[in-house]
């Protein structure tokens, strides 16, 4: 099994994002754009909903 190593950087104008699996050593770059998305409630909720009993999570309202 290989290890993978991670570092984030979550920027104001890019998120920036080095990866490398051990085994391999060649780190490689992943970049993302900021972005917000405006979910409904109740898709949080559903999501919420599906994860119950794989670990103990709320969102407080």
């Amino acid at each position: 099994m290989s290890n993978l190593i991670v570092s984030f950087d979550p920027g104001a104008s890019l998120t920036k994002i080095v990866y490398e699996l051990a085994t391999e050593g060649k780190p490689c770059l992943m970049t993302m754009e900021p972005e917000m998305l405006k979910l409904p409630l109740s898709s949080i909720d559903a999501y919420m909903s599906s994860r119950r009993g794989l670990e103990s999570s709320t969102i407080s309202r």
